[in-house]
């Protein structure tokens, strides 16, 4: 690990098969963007995995499974007793990691946020960016045009995302941003000040 960086593990789009990831590294910090269910069934299962992870700071947000596409619903309260504070939804967290201070932004999907605030160093959100590490699905990019424009005016570090099945494990070096695409992968990379070095994809056993 780079002096005084701090080491990131996000997954997404897991749907179910979590268990899967049997041999995770070893990270600072664990972040999941959504969809850890498959169409709302097994949020349950997925909770007590969750908490049962052995990193010291754990945050996730919601995708589309578990929100508009879900058959089995939960409530906003329901949600909060599976995760508590530890769930991101159009909120920050601030978390400290070897005496720095990094904030953390969780954005489900179809995200409300007019704006991202300033300061944040890693947004998570469920759906990638128009255009960048989507797809063309049904003659139209499946990127978020309102997540582009968040993240394009606040200028993270660090813009984690999935959803997008095809473009798992890539990621783009932007002129201000390091967008990750997580989906059906974990990403694993270090982020020091704002520089970004991704150190390895995991898939699936």
């Amino acid at each position: 690990m780079t002096d005084g960086a701090v080491r990131v593990l996000v997954l997404s789009d897991t749907h179910g098969n979590h268990k899967k990831f049997r041999s995770l590294p070893d990270a600072d910090i664990f972040l999941h963007a959504g969809d850890f269910t498959r169409y709302g069934s097994g949020a349950e299962e997925f909770a007590v995995w969750f908490h049962k992870l052995p990193y010291r700071v754990k945050l996730l947000t919601l995708g589309n499974h578990e929100g508009k596409d879900a058959v089995q619903k939960y409530r906003p309260e329901q949600w909060q007793a599976l995760f508590g504070p530890l769930l991101l939804l159009d909120r920050g967290a601030r978390v400290k990691v070897r005496d720095r201070d990094l904030v953390i932004l969780g954005l489900p999907h179809a995200t409300a946020l007019p704006r991202i605030p300033p300061g944040v160093d890693i947004v998570l959100s469920h759906e990638p960016p128009y255009r960048i590490l989507d797809a063309v699905y049904g003659g139209g990019h499946a990127g978020s045009e309102t997540v582009a424009e968040l993240v394009r005016d606040a200028r993270p570090p660090v813009h984690a995302f999935g959803h997008v099945h095809a473009r798992g494990g890539e990621h783009d070096l932007g002129d201000h941003t390091t967008h990750i695409n997580a989906a059906t992968r974990g990403v694993l990379f270090d982020l020091s000040g704002r520089s970004v070095r991704v150190l390895a994809t995991i898939r699936p056993a």
